[in-house]
Order: C-alpha cells, then sequence, then structure tokens
C-alpha cells in the first residue's frame, strides 16, 4: 500500500494512492469529564481553518467524539493542546469510530429477568434482546416542543369606498418553545445481531402496561424505577455518568428550550456522545479478549 501526503485546508491528510482515499482524523475523550465549551472553541479556531461561530457550534455538539474530520497534524496538534490542559484525549483515524443509527422512539416493552422484549411490528409483536448484548445505558435531555401563535398578524385596510373596509389575512408569527425531557437510551443487539438503538422518552412511556397498575408512583418516579432495572439486569453496558446522576438527585428537568435550531443541537450532541459511549464499550470488549487471549497461552499445559 502506498500512503501519500495531500494538502487539504491547510491539513495534512494520509492519501492512499491505490484505493484513492483520504483518511481522515478523529480526536476522541478517553474519560468521562466536561472540556469548557470557550476551551474547546479556543483549541479549535487556533488551527486557523475555521471561524470562531463554527466553532461554538461544533463544540455545543461534541461530547465524547470532538472532531472526526481532522488531518493528522491537525488532529495531533489539538490532542497535544488539550493533553497540556490536563484532559484525556486520544486520535484515532475517523474510520474506527462506530456508525450508530438513528434512534428508535419505543413507548413500551417488556422487562423479564433474562432478556428485554422490543416491539417489532404493528401487531404487538417483540424482539428479544439478551441483557448481556445491551452495550450502553444513557439518560440524556431532548426538548419537547410546540409551535405557539405570538402574534396575530391579520390588518384592516380601506377600499376604494372609503366607508369601508377589508380584512387582510399576513402570515401569524409563531414560537417554538418547550421544555427538555428526560429520556433512556439504549445500544445493542437483537437476536438477529442487528445493532439497535432505542429512545425511551419518560413522558410517553406507557407505564401501567410495563409495570401494571396499582402505584402511587408519579411519572417520573416510575422512569426511575425503569432505568434501575435496565442497570441491574445490563451489568455489561457502560452507563454514562448522567445515567448514575439522575438516579442520585432523582429530580425531573424543569428547563425551557427555544426554537428548533437548539434542540437540533440537543439531539445532535445526545447522538454523538452515545456513539462514543458505544465506541468505549467496545474497545472494552477488545481489551477484555486480549486479556483472556494472552491468559490462554500462558496458562500452563494440563498434561
Amino acid at each position: 500500500m502506498a500512503i501519500g501526503r495531500s494538502q487539504h485546508s491547510s491539513s495534512t491528510y494520509e492519501f492512499d494512492s491505490e484505493t484513492q482515499v483520504v483518511t481522515q482524523f478523529a480526536v476522541i475523550q478517553t474519560r468521562f469529564e466536561t472540556i469548557e465549551l470557550e476551551t474547546l472553541v479556543g483549541v479549535l479556531t487556533r488551527q486557523g481553518h475555521i471561524t470562531h461561530a463554527d466553532a461554538r457550534r461544533v463544540a455545543r455538539r461534541s461530547r465524547g467524539i470532538l472532531w472526526e474530520n481532522f488531518g493528522k497534524e491537525q488532529a495531533n496538534t489539538v490532542c497535544k493542546q488539550l493533553t497540556e490542559l490536563g484532559y484525556g484525549v486520544r486520535v484515532i483515524p475517523s474510520a474506527e469510530l462506530p456508525d450508530l443509527p438513528e434512534p428508535r422512539i419505543i413507548r413500551w416493552f417488556e422487562l423479564k429477568e433474562t432478556h428485554l422484549n422490543i416491539p417489532d411490528g404493528i401487531r404487538g409483536e417483540t424482539v428479544p434482546m439478551e441483557w448481556m448484548s445491551i452495550f450502553v445505558i444513557s439518560v440524556g435531555q431532548i426538548a419537547n416542543l410546540k409551535k405557539k401563535m405570538v402574534k396575530d398578524r391579520s390588518r384592516l385596510v380601506s377600499s376604494f369606498d372609503k366607508a369601508a373596509f377589508l380584512t387582510v389575512s399576513e402570515p401569524p408569527t409563531y414560537r417554538v418553545q418547550g421544555n427538555l425531557v428526560d429520556v433512556v437510551d439504549i445500544v445493542g443487539l437483537d437476536q438477529t445481531g442487528a445493532i439497535r438503538h432505542l429512545r425511551m422518552p419518560s413522558n410517553e412511556l406507557a407505564y401501567s402496561r410495563i409495570m401494571g397498575e396499582g402505584t402511587e408512583l408519579s411519572r417520573f418516579e416510575r422512569f426511575l424505577v425503569i432505568v434501575e432495572y435496565l442497570i441491574a439486569h445490563a451489568t455489561e453496558a457502560i452507563v454514562s455518568p448522567e445515567t448514575r446522576k439522575i438516579l442520585v438527585k432523582r429530580e425531573p428537568q424543569s428547563v425551557v428550550i427555544e426554537g428548533d435550531g437548539a434542540n437540533r443541537i440537543q439531539e445532535d450532541a445526545l447522538q454523538t456522545y452515545n456513539r462514543w459511549l458505544l465506541g468505549q464499550a467496545i474497545t472494552r470488549e477488545r481489551q477484555l479478549d486480549q486479556q483472556e487471549n494472552i491468559g490462554e497461552v500462558r496458562a500452563p499445559s494440563s498434561e
């Protein structure tokens, strides 16, 4: 394989002259920690190919995966600067990042001792996901938005006959506003080996169908019970710190959010974070497999 150098946007990329593929690199976090927004914006803008406004948009969506379209030298520079500031980061080829489908919202499921049954059909059919096949449990927040008219733009205008008036209707002005809602996302494999990314919104779950009747718990309290059940049974899953934090605080979200743009950022950030969590789970499984293989090699013969 012949590897050359390609100049693009003042960055050096690795270029495979045989496959005609340019290799891009990602900077990812190696531990659970928060990088201050302005710190990340400053590091990105110092690379000289992105404006401050664009860097802010990128940084607000960057959780776990800080950027995935760097040239190698640029990625190493960003990694070095963040490392010198005390953050845990590393560089990997962007192709090593796992793909993650957009979440599918489900409003009911069946909690079993050995597996989780998820809906998979219009007649109530289900598909099992074994607890050992769930890799990620991640509580986050998305916006529950509603469009509200804030100004009626109808107005009166005079006709040719000054004694009469006509009502002229113009498009009204609307405001998109809502509040953040807690959701729990799970990522894993079903019995066919297909990747599943499922989202369970706390305000839409059919709790009586999932847990049965006869409880005095609030909807949010029942949501926490479900999260705790998932964690207790999916023992191999990576559980995000935000998930454990909500189980300690036990307080629902009450943040107001405005605009489709803000909601898109919120959802993009959660998708990026869950993708990073899946990557962490895959890395951990590979390390465990390597340790097991080393143990088998070193194990003394029983003969």
